[in-house]
């Protein structure tokens, strides 16, 4: 391996910074480092744009390009070997204030904006995309889904804030090599079924978040996709319920990581944890979650790795503590409340002598913790040493990488009564 090689291979593990400064040494050194410091662009508010010129001496180079906002102002024409597309466009980009959002066939309209144009450019010459993710608040032409949905190796698509036609619609149904799809704020063109379309054993994680789909929709939706591994989507009424628990039981038998939202009570969370086979991560959103909810997730105790709970306000602090002291490769745990008194092991009635039974400090056995999110509060007028205690539970957490403990709702009825984060207060008992 001679010296070209060799800083290429360290090129790859260098910051932004440090590969801008490598790049400056000589020429050598630049041919060696460059072509990584403008492997990816990003437009945004944190981060500084290469020059013009720049990005074309090095376009070919570029494999991930990153944009929360305007995108037309690149010479998008100069790149042929992305991989990673992000675009934001405006409303203004797409002049579409005039379209008829209930005619298909106005897609193809002659007056595409120039924008579009560009894009079905740029997917036709860049056959290696593996990631598109669009904001669009305007309807996206037929045209422009046709040139994505025509890319060999792609495998992740987003959609946010965007409304698909007919065809669109119809052409992401019958995608067969998607492995990711995303659709977040996307308003979508009457179907009359969603049964009839093919299939695909290729696709593994699926997000619905804010559709027009309604629920129903979803779900026959979710039943082309036996292979789902990772699923979000919206369940409410009886009927809804009982559709979905019966998809997981008999379609969809290997998804793992469920994401659902919408109004439930806790005996059907319940049904819906028992129509899984192998859960590890569960997350829930505006639904009731009780006894029976956390009896049902009891089996998968040993194996859930992120639990998702801040959104349900029926989650006791009894049941956190219960869910903290059973799971032992629990990563993520997001909660309502959790009572000092719950975390110390603390019965009712026995707070005068500050009589500890039931928990010790080998109970809490999701040590490797990483992001822990719950707001942790009954310390209004306790002796301090309940503060401290409940520090030192915490600092047992040596791998948290996101803490938060501060109160998730502002209209919720509560007494500011949360950890004193001073360090006269032991808050210095963290840091070790």
């Amino acid at each position: 391996m001679d010296l070209p090689e060799i800083r290429a291979k360290v090129a790859e593990y260098l910051e932004k910074s440090q590969l801008a400064v490598a790049s400056t040494v000589c020429k050598s050194w630049r041919n060696s480092f460059a072509p990584v410091l403008y492997s990816e662009i990003r437009l945004d508010d944190d981060t500084s744009v290469p020059d013009c010129d720049t990005i074309l001496k090095y376009a070919k180079h570029v494999r991930v390009i990153k944009s929360k906002g305007e995108i037309s102002a690149l010479p998008l024409e100069a790149f042929s070997q992305l991989q990673v597309l992000h675009m934001g466009l405006n409303e203004d980009d797409s002049d579409d204030d005039s379209e008829d959002e209930s005619d298909d066939d106005c897609d193809d309209e002659d007056d595409t904006p120039r924008t579009w144009d560009q894009l079905v450019k740029v997917f036709r010459q860049n056959q290696g995309l593996t990631e598109i993710s669009m904001t669009a608040d305007c309807k996206i032409p037929t045209n422009v889904i046709e040139s994505i949905m025509s890319l060999p190796t792609l495998r992740r698509l987003k959609f946010m804030s965007c409304r698909l036609g007919r065809k669109s619609t119809e052409l992401l149904l019958n995608a067969s090599h998607l492995e990711c799809l995303t659709l977040h704020e996307t308003e979508f063109a009457e179907l009359d079924s969603f049964q009839s379309w093919r299939p695909s054993t290729t696709m593994k994680a699926l997000v619905f978040a804010d559709t027009s789909l309604g629920s129903e929709q979803q779900l026959e939706w979710i039943k082309n996709y036996p292979q789902l591994q990772s699923l979000t989507c919206e369940v409410d009424k009886e009927l809804s319920c009982a559709t979905f628990c019966k998809i997981l039981t008999n379609d969809c038998v290997i998804v793992e990581n469920l994401f659902v939202y919408g109004e439930q009570t806790d005996e059907n969370v319940a049904k819906i944890i028992d129509s899984t086979s192998r859960l590890r991560s569960f997350r829930i959103l505006g639904t009731d979650f009780g006894a029976r909810s956390l009896n049902s997730c009891s089996r998968y105790f040993q194996t859930l790795t992120c639990i998702d709970l801040r959104h349900c306000p029926t989650l006791t602090s009894n049941l956190s503590q219960e869910i903290m002291t059973s799971c032992p490769r629990l990563k993520e745990f997001r909660g309502f409340i959790l009572e000092a008194r719950d975390i110390l092991g603390i019965r009712e009635g026995s707070e005068l002598t500050g009589q500890t039974t039931g928990y010790d400090s080998q109970d809490w056995v999701c040590l490797d913790l990483e992001i822990f999110s719950i707001f942790i509060c009954g310390l209004d007028d306790k002796p301090p040493e309940w503060q401290r205690r409940v520090l030192q539970k915490l600092a047992r957490l040596e791998n948290l990488r996101n803490l938060d403990i501060s109160r998730h709702y502002e209209n919720w009825e509560a007494k500011e009564d949360g950890l004193n984060l001073r360090l006269d207060a032991g808050l210095d008992i963290l840091k070790r």
